[in-house]
């Protein structure tokens, strides 16, 4: 619970301290999320990295809305903290209770680059869930229509991976 409170309030030296001296990495607050969730939502990327190196059995829990530290890490800008989750192995797949996924995340925000990062580790397309398709996609803005040109490509790359 310290170290929980360390890193709500943003103190990550004192979470890195906690975590040497072997506090437990697993406990799991109120709202169901763990000292990772909370790495996450701050950027503390060290904090993340030192967390897995002693446990990744916690890298996919499912904290508040559903959301695990992945989730949390994009859905708060902190780019290198969601690398370093992918890197010790999370699901960018997993879909919070909204039913929605990192990439449904990155597509509403219209962030291009946090699309393709996304695909390049394989994000998997749920096209019938994107309001674009529904519609012309030369009546989409130029952004738009460079999004779904990127999420069209994943899912034919997907689609060659699952087919051979």
């Amino acid at each position: 619970m310290e170290l929980l409170n360390h890193l709500q309030n943003k103190r990550n030296t004192a979470a890195l301290d906690l975590i040497e001296k072997g506090t437990d990495l697993t406990f799991i607050d109120q709202n169901s999320n763990t000292a990772l969730h909370y790495a996450s939502s701050n950027g503390f990327t060290e904090v993340v990295v030192r967390i897995l190196e002693e446990n990744t059995s916690i890298i996919d829990n499912q904290g508040q809305h559903g959301q695990t530290a992945v989730h949390r890490a994009l859905q708060n800008g902190n780019t290198e903290t969601f690398v370093s989750l992918v890197a010790y192995g999370a699901n960018i797949n997993v879909l919070d209770v909204k039913g929605q996924s990192c990439l449904d995340m990155a597509m509403k925000r219209k962030d291009l680059n946090l699309v393709k990062l996304l695909c390049y580790f394989g994000a998997e397309v749920a096209l019938q869930d994107w309001i674009l398709l529904s519609g012309d996609i030369n009546a989409l803005d130029k952004q738009d229509q460079v999004i779904l040109k990127q999420i069209l490509d994943q899912n034919d790359r997907l689609a060659a991976i699952n087919h051979g």
